[in-house]
């Protein structure tokens, strides 16, 4: 997908990390590739640089 720039296992969740990347069609390819999809979280990653 374009716009990830990365993709990371922490426990039973995926943390991906990217710019433009859209929340919506993310969770949807993840739902027909998984089965279940969950999007729990969305922010613009300025939060880790404070």
């Amino acid at each position: 997908m374009s716009g990830v720039t990365s993709a990371t296992m922490e426990g039973d969740k995926i943390i991906i990390v990217g710019d433009g990347v859209d929340p919506i069609t993310l969770t949807t390819m993840l739902r027909r590739s998984l089965g279940y999809a969950e999007l729990l979280s969305v922010s613009s990653g300025d939060d880790k640089k404070k």
